[in-house]
């Protein structure tokens, strides 16, 4: 049986985590971010915002 509250949480998070990535691009288009930006964002994820491998 799943959670209605839980579901609509993780969708959240996942809406919160996509604009952060839009932002840390200063809103370039999605088609024009490569694979070592996504890197980038990953890293600074790491190391500056400390979020676990899981995040």
């Amino acid at each position: 049986m799943c959670e209605v509250g839980l579901a609509y949480r993780a969708e959240q998070a996942y809406v919160h985590w996509i604009k952060h990535f839009i932002h840390f691009f200063k809103l370039r288009h999605p088609r024009e971010v490569v694979i070592a930006d996504v890197e980038s964002f990953l890293n600074y994820l790491s190391a500056n915002r400390h979020c676990s491998v899981n995040t």
